[in-house]
C-alpha cells in the first residue's frame, strides 16, 4: 500500500467508527500479539521460534467471524471449504488450548 493508502479513512466495525489503514494494521498486529502473550500466559510455556507449525486453519476475516461470533459451527465450515485446515490430527491439542476459558483460568500443558 502506498502512504496515500495508508492514510485513508475505513470503518472499523470493532470500535464503530472511523480511522486510517495504518491505524487498522496497527490493531492488526497489536491483537495478533495480544493472543500469542495470552497463549504463553495460559499455558506457561515459552515460544518455540522457528518450529514447524503442527496446525494451519485458513479462512477469509468474514468467516473467521462466523466461527468466533458462534454463528456457524467450524464443522460446516471445514465441509463447505469456508474454513481450511493443514495438520488436522493436531485439532484435539488445539481444541484443548483454546476452550471457552475463564478470564483468570490457567491451562496445564502437562494435561495436553
Amino acid at each position: 500500500m502506498t502512504e496515500a493508502d495508508l492514510d485513508r479513512r475505513v470503518w472499523m466495525p470493532l470500535i464503530f467508527g472511523w480511522i486510517t489503514a495504518r491505524e487498522v494494521y496497527g490493531a492488526i498486529i497489536a491483537h495478533n500479539v495480544a493472543e500469542y502473550w495470552k497463549l504463553w500466559l495460559r499455558t506457561g510455556r515459552t515460544p518455540c521460534h522457528g518450529a514447524p507449525a503442527d496446525l494451519q486453519i485458513t479462512m477469509k476475516p468474514e468467516n473467521f467471524h462466523k466461527l468466533v461470533s458462534k454463528m456457524t459451527p467450524p464443522p460446516l465450515l471445514m465441509l463447505t471449504g469456508q474454513m481450511k485446515i493443514k495438520g488436522f490430527g493436531a485439532m484435539g491439542t488445539f481444541a484443548k488450548l483454546f476452550p471457552e476459558p475463564k478470564p483468570d483460568q490457567r491451562i496445564d500443558p502437562s494435561a495436553l
